[in-house]
This record gives structure tokens, sequence and C-alpha cells, in this order.
């Protein structure tokens, strides 16, 4: 018996001071749930899909008709993802590099288009920021691509990453539209 519990307390040790990851691969410790997330993506004169973040880890998925007023809401979803599914998020935001996305994307003397919006922030167990993105763009996007008819491969990855994490499996991201 004695000869077991050494055993588990050194595994246990082991896990505990990264024996089991090399020390580069150690991701940067945060709460799964941002403290901030909106993002939205509207066509001039038409309508727009809209994703945020309420109160106590509350996302709600909406569409807005413009034809009935920019104040109409449809809400399509409202959900609480889960910790797994917010973990899948990050790491999908990471690899298509969202934290290291510009400010703005705007094709200027445009004044109508494909306006769209991402704002997410995570901080960690201290309260501190440790990933954040505030970035927007009319008729532009992440990587160089242009015009509302070539969302970047990184933009459209965001959108699916979002179809994930709200579980809409009826929502076409290259049209923005739902069944």
């Amino acid at each position: 018996m004695r000869v077991l519990s050494l055993f588990f307390l050194l595994v246990l040790v082991f896990v505990e001071i990264g024996g089991s990851r090399p020390a580069e691969a150690a991701p940067v410790p945060i709460f799964p749930i941002p403290v901030h997330l909106k993002a939205s993506e509207s066509l001039y004169d038409t309508g727009a899909v809209q994703i945020e973040l309420l109160e106590n880890g509350v996302l709600q998925l909406s569409e807005i008709d413009f034809s009935k007023g920019e104040d109409f809401k449809n809400v399509k979803k409202t959900m609480i993802p889960t910790i797994a599914a917010w973990r899948t998020f990050i790491r999908e935001c990471d690899e298509i590099g969202l934290w290291r996305w510009k400010e703005s994307y705007v094709e200027l003397g445009v004044l109508d288009g494909l306006e769209w919006s991402v704002e997410v922030a995570f901080e960690d167990e201290k309260g501190e920021m440790v990933r954040s993105v505030k970035s927007r763009g009319v008729n532009q996007f992440p990587f160089g691509r242009s015009t509302s008819e070539e969302r970047s491969e990184e933009y459209k990855a965001f959108w699916e990453a979002v179809k994930k994490l709200m579980d809409v499996p009826g929502w076409d991201i290259e049209t923005m539209l739902f069944d």
C-alpha cells in the first residue's frame, strides 16, 4: 500500500512540475469564458448578423432586418456554451491568428458594402488582460483579401468557430443566412 501511495505521489509531482510537456508548449492560463465578445457582419441596406456575450455567460445570436427598421432584431439562438466549447473556440481563434488582426480594414472611398466588427477579450485569474482583439472592416478583411465576395479564410474561420460555439447547423457562413 505504501509503495502504491508513493508511486501516485511521484506521478502527481511529475505532472505538477511540467514533466508531461515541454515548458514552451504551456498555454497562457486564461478563464475559458471571455469577459467581452461582440461580433457582427452587415450588408449595406439589407441586414446584419450579430453575436453578443450577455450577462452570466449567455451568448446571443441575432439577425437584424434593416427593411423592418434598424431596431428590428430576430434572436436566432440564446445559450450558455460549455467550458469545452469555449476552449475549442479559443484554440480556433489562436489558430487563425485572431489576436494579431489589425484594428481597421477599410476600403477607402466606399460608402456601402459589407461592414463587420469583432471584439473579443479574455482575462486571466488575476483579472489581467491576456488576449484581446478589437477589429473592424468595410469591404476589407484580415490577411489581404478585399471585397465582400472575397472574405479571407481567417475571417470565415472566425465565423465557423462562432457557428460551432453556438451549435447552429443550419447557418450558412458564406451567405450569413439561416435555414
